[in-house]
């Protein structure tokens, strides 16, 4: 095996592994996008944003926003000057629920640097932003 099939078959491991670590409790990427809103910074965000931002259809991102309002986690509002355009923002429940949510990624996060130590995850996250940047100049 070369060492770029390497690379690639490690990558892949890895993107299922941490799909696996972090098992987000999920119907249709509902805690995705609620995460997504949470860790923003803005208040509210435009619902192609999200589309762009999640790399999904709009008309998934709608069906997702519908489920998570019917559970009260988010709130659409149409533009005032644009009434094409919807923003989205998460409710004061949207918000609890998806701190909760962070915060058990966070632990399986920790429980994965305490198994492997905190200098070998350091080095892994060195490694990683440098895998970042080159790809982010190609």
């Amino acid at each position: 095996m070369t060492t770029a099939e390497e690379m690639f078959s490690l990558r892949y491991t890895q993107a299922k592994g941490m799909n696996n670590l972090i098992a987000l409790n999920t119907t249709g990427g509902e805690d995705g996008m609620m995460l997504w809103l949470y860790l923003c910074g803005k208040d509210q965000t435009v619902a192609g944003d999200l589309a762009d931002a999640l790399n999904l259809t709009s008309g998934r991102i709608a069906n997702i926003l519908r489920q998570l309002e019917r559970k009260n986690y988010v709130m659409r509002t149409n533009g005032r000057v644009d009434r094409r355009k919807v923003y989205v923002a998460l409710t004061p429940e949207g918000k609890r629920h998806t701190e909760e949510v962070y915060q058990a990624i966070l632990a399986k996060y920790q429980n994965l640097i305490d198994a492997i130590g905190e200098d070998e995850a350091k080095e892994y996250l060195r490694l990683n932003k440098l895998i970042l940047d080159k790809l982010s100049q190609e």
